[in-house]
């Protein structure tokens, strides 16, 4: 029997329907569009991606974990960390084979954004076809904050990248209903979230998504059970109308509470199957990679962070975001008006459960840093490509629906078989866009003879074009807001502060060679330098110190035993009296740029000067 039911299974696998968007030629459209944005990053950005200093705000951190993993230094043990370790795996591997350069970490960062750009293209096209696609991929690339993401080495891209494509398994389930794909869905999920526990936004959409989808299959597999009885039946539309079935899916027929206990198992089956293996995976490769759950705890969910982010009013999420992202408004607007007329959900379940879902998050949790508006951005992003491309459709078809009937108005009434032939040349029967009911008695006949009068041809004609002119208006505000937005993101990170040429950089590797540690709260400095920070401290976000976990005098303590020959500060210096003595005490500086001042050991800067004067006095 189990034999029977795996050929079963692979049977329905091999036999899945070739809806538009299947995954034979996904594929190829999908790398297509990854190497169009790879082109674009590497066009765009040029030197700036692969020599600026810093791009994104937490980028120095991750790069500097990385470095410190690569030198053998352990997380959580060593280094403070409150996030899921996976990234700086990632990261710190690569830099091990490619060496400990900004490129190679903004190369990886750039590997996680195409994935993310084309997890989105791929589903968007799966469910709503080539064009709606196309528009989504543009509206994520040109919202706020996210060009800049997909090129900064942070964790935000690559968590929610590759939750994003939790959904491909899930949709594959549903073609087959092989329950392996759901165990790959859960499997990926864990991989997201040991990369930033962020990541489980996307939990809720996946969920209904499979909840929808087994209720689906455990409906049909009752009907097809019921139809196999002999009953009496036909087909309206393509759907089952026996009478049979529908009463033995009655709750209150013989066996429909057994039926509908079986559906409900069934689909608690299908979801546990799927959280299982997410949390199974999660568990196992937080085992093999260690886990700091500690740390995050008291870093984002304890009542002394949470209540000193509360008091600070700029760390709130305020809905004036939305608003502020025009061309995001438009497109949602234009997909809530074809959801309104054509009372279906399906097509955008999973983008209207994610937003929903950021929505409820982000309104009750705080700090909401600016790189969370990703979390918007992917489902405002697949909404608006839906909402352009059905309007574009329906513009199509208004428009050649006009023009058919304009053809057919020429046709005297009964004029036989050329009037028949009018009516092949209008469009489809099944169109929904813009007016369905009279495209479909067009087919039958009745638009094209002329006999309703004038008046209701002029309305669908109008109603073509004007919906003709809302694609073309929806089209243009995606286009110059988007666009104009990626130009001044592009050129931001063109004008970056550069690594050539940056005087403390190079002050900082000129000391390289004498120098061990290195203590500032600005990372990607001495990372561009090669050298290490103080693992206890590489880390010192404001959660750290909200949470209690480092005060300025834990970090003297530190500074005192490591004793390290630069430290990087502020232009102001240290805020506490006892660090301001201690900087004053043991160390002298050496330069001063862009609001830093780099303070060097005293003697290594008194040898360094003894070798200058060596060197000048042998010159002469």
């Amino acid at each position: 029997m189990r034999r029977a039911h795996s050929t079963q299974d692979m049977n329905a696998c091999a036999q899945a329907p070739q809806v538009p968007g299947h995954w034979s030629s996904a594929y190829v459209l999908s790398t297509t569009v990854a190497i169009l944005i790879a082109a674009l990053v590497a066009a765009a950005c040029g030197g700036g991606m692969a020599h600026a200093v810093q791009i994104g705000g937490d980028e120095h951190y991750e790069v500097m974990k990385g470095l410190l993993w690569a030198k053998g230094c352990s997380l959580y043990t060593q280094v403070w960390n409150d996030q899921p370790p996976l990234f700086t795996v990632f990261l710190g591997v690569l830099f091990k084979i490619f060496g400990c350069k900004i490129a190679v970490a903004r190369g990886l960062a750039s590997f996680f954004g195409a994935g993310l750009v084309t997890g989105l293209f791929h589903c968007v096209r799966r469910a709503s076809g080539v064009l709606a696609a196309v528009v989504a991929a543009f509206c994520l690339v040109a919202a706020p904050e996210v060009f800049r993401l997909t090129v900064s080495a942070m964790l935000e891209v690559p968590a929610i990248g590759v939750g994003l494509w939790a959904l491909w398994p899930v949709w594959r389930w549903e073609e087959c209903g092989r329950k392996r794909w759901l165990v790959l869905s859960g499997l990926i999920m864990a991989v997201a979230l040991q990369i930033k526990l962020t990541a489980a936004i996307m939990g809720p959409a996946l969920a209904v998504e499979i909840v929808v989808t087994s209720l689906g299959r455990a409906m049909t597999g009752r009907g097809r059970r019921a139809g196999g009885r002999g009953s009496e039946s036909s087909e309206v539309g393509g759907q089952r109308t026996d009478s049979q079935s529908l009463a033995g899916d009655s709750p209150r027929s013989p066996g429909g509470s057994r039926r509908l206990l079986v559906g409900g198992w069934g689909i608690a089956r299908d979801v546990l199957t799927w959280a299982g293996s997410m949390a199974a995976g999660f568990i196992i490769l937080g085992l093999l990679f260690g886990s700091g759950y500690r740390e995050a705890w008291q870093s984002h969910f304890a009542a002394k962070p949470a209540s000193v982010a509360a008091q600070i009013d700029r760390l709130a999420f305020s809905p004036e975001l939305l608003v502020q992202h025009t061309e995001a408004l438009w497109g949602v607007g234009a997909a809530l008006v074809v959801l309104v007329w054509k009372r279906s959900l399906r097509p955008v379940l999973f983008p209207l459960v994610l937003l929903a879902t950021v929505l409820v998050v982000h309104l009750i949790h705080r700090p909401y840093w600016p790189y969370y508006y990703l979390h918007f951005a992917v489902p405002i992003a697949w909404l608006t490509g839906y909402g352009v491309a059905e309007f574009c459709k329906a513009a199509w078809q208004g428009t050649a629906f006009a023009a058919a009937e304009r053809r057919a108005g020429s046709v005297e009434p009964g004029a036989g078989a050329q009037g028949q032939g009018a009516e092949r040349e209008g469009p489809e029967s099944g169109s929904e866009w813009p007016d369905a009911k009279g495209q479909a008695q067009g087919g039958r006949g009745r638009a094209w003879s002329g006999r309703d009068g004038g008046w209701k041809r002029w309305r669908r004609r109008l109603a073509g074009w004007a919906v003709l002119l809302a694609a073309a208006v929806l089209v243009s505000v995606v286009e110059s807001y988007g666009g104009l937005r990626l130009y001044d993101e592009i050129q931001e990170i063109r004008a970056l502060p550069r690594t050539e040429g940056n005087p403390i950089i190079t002050a900082m590797r000129r000391y390289a060679s004498r120098t061990h540690w290195v203590y500032t709260k600005a990372t990607m400095y001495p990372f561009d330098a090669g050298l290490p920070v103080i693992p206890e401290l590489a880390v010192l976000p404001l959660k750290r110190y909200w949470s209690g976990q480092i005060t300025e005098r834990r970090i003297l303590a530190i500074l005192k035993e490591y004793r390290p020959e630069q430290i990087l500060l502020t232009s102001y210096g240290a805020t506490d009296p006892k660090m301001r003595e201690f900087v004053k005490d043991d160390y002298a500086p050496v330069c001063q740029d862009s609001g830093y001042t780099l303070y060097i050991a005293k003697g290594l800067a008194g040898a360094r000067q003894a070798a200058r004067r060596r060197y000048t006095q042998r010159e002469k």
